[in-house]
């Protein structure tokens, strides 16, 4: 770019320089703040999304452990494990740094897609695809589960004003907060513990599941004569819950395998809090209770360089029962559930303005903010024709431009939001 004459004077193009730099300052911190915001909102989104699936949850009215579930069952939780995607394998053992240097092989152990025929001429291998696998088994057997049709939502209002439930419902539970009315002639089922306190004779609600090798005990309870409400939610997750009950969580020291082609998050505990552990064993005792430890062994370093057997991880058998809710408040649970939809179509609205109010911030507050004190600096703009002022007025035509463009086209969702949450 070549240097020209500048017309403006010394000090009127330091301040318009420095106060387009401010600007400059001022979109990047603009756009931090915008981005940061939508996170927030959406993470408490998630969270109202939470309760809304906690109380229109099924109830659960019964308990059983076997071979596989009948029709009317499901498994106590389905984890989908998320598969891998195709890779190079270039073994450490196997293939030294100059052998990886004479080739210009940059894979270090692991990379996604096939390996290259440089990378085979050294010694590395491919790694095949994995499809992704529903993971069901806590142990030899399934924990299976009975839904009834009833949730929190559709019993909430049955509840009398004294705390009781009316003449053609069975009453479950004490305390005025915790009575859930039932249809059925039994109360559902508000807890499941795992211990290896063997059966006795007489317990109907116990079963034997050998976990890990330990033979370990299931027992189911009713809520009858109980404080808490019913069991609701299940969850198997490895090292403790997240906030959300769709989230994968895995443990802090321990990094995203490179080929995974799943959802991962490493949360903590961060929503243990609103979840009882049951019971827990290793990740390889996971995966060979479900039969699927070879296909994991077939993945190079899959539990971490170094790492074969998957002691380390621990994964964890979770319950939730339905959050309480006051006897005052169950009669505005349909409200919630209106609120909730027009607040997820709000996120929507919100989602979609925020990129475009991240281009256009990228696009005007920062690229052409510094194209503007370029040519201030007495620089040539190749984008456009002229020089000197005569370029500038160019540039400012064309920010002005799309400045309306980028406005018009956040007018709609802007309507869209207002419209949808109202």
């Amino acid at each position: 770019m070549k240097k020209r004459q500048k017309k403006m004077s010394p000090f009127m193009r330091t301040f318009t320089i420095i106060m387009i730099s401010a600007l400059v300052i001022y979109a990047f911190v603009n756009l931090y703040l915008t981005v940061n915001a939508f996170n927030e909102l959406d993470d408490n989104i998630d969270l109202l999304n939470d309760i809304v699936d906690n109380f229109e949850a099924k109830v659960i009215i019964d308990v059983d452990v076997k071979s596989s579930c009948s029709s009317n069952e499901e498994p106590f939780y389905t984890y989908t494990w998320g598969g891998t995607k195709a890779g190079c394998w270039c073994d450490p053992d196997e293939v030294t740094s100059s052998e990886k240097s004479s080739r210009n092989v940059t894979c270090n152990n692991i990379c996604s897609g096939l390996c290259t025929s440089d990378e085979r001429a050294i010694g590395c291998t491919d790694i095949p695809a994995e499809s992704d696998e529903d993971l069901e088994h806590w142990g030899n057997r399934l924990i299976c589960v009975t839904r009834g049709d009833e949730t929190f939502r559709s019993v909430g209002e049955r509840t009398t004003s004294s705390g009781g439930c009316p003449s053609s419902y069975t009453t479950c539970g004490e305390g005025t907060n915790n009575v859930f009315c039932t249809k059925e002639d039994q109360c559902p089922i508000s807890h499941i513990r795992i211990t290896t306190n063997s059966c006795d004779e007489d317990e109907s609600n116990c079963e034997l599941l050998i976990v890990g090798g330990t033979n370990k005990y299931v027992r189911w309870y009713r809520q009858t004569n109980r404080d808490n409400l019913p069991l609701a939610q299940t969850r198997i997750n490895e090292y403790g819950m997240c906030n959300s009950i769709s989230e994968n969580n895995r443990s802090p020291d321990k990094s995203k395998y490179t080929l995974y082609a799943g959802e991962t998050t490493s949360c903590g505990r961060e929503g243990d809090e609103k979840w009882t552990e049951i019971d827990s064993q290793t990740e390889r005792e996971f995966f060979e209770a479900n039969n699927f430890d070879d296909e994991i062994d077939d993945l190079p370093e899959y539990y971490g360089t170094g790492n074969d057997d998957g002691d380390d991880f621990t994964w964890k058998l979770f319950q939730r029962s339905y959050i309480p809710w006051k006897r005052s408040c169950r009669d505005r649970m349909d409200a919630v559930i209106e609120d909730t939809e027009k607040i997820n179509n709000l996120r929507t609205a919100q989602r979609i303005l925020m990129i475009i109010a991240i281009i256009s911030t990228i696009a005007l507050g920062i690229v052409l903010a510094i194209m503007e004190i370029m040519n201030l600096c007495g620089y040539d703009l190749p984008c456009f024709e002229g020089e000197g002022r005569a370029e500038r007025k160019k540039l400012k035509r064309f920010k002005k431009i799309w400045n309306y463009i980028f406005k018009g086209l956040m007018l709609p969702f802007q309507i869209l939001a207002l419209v949808r949450t109202s």
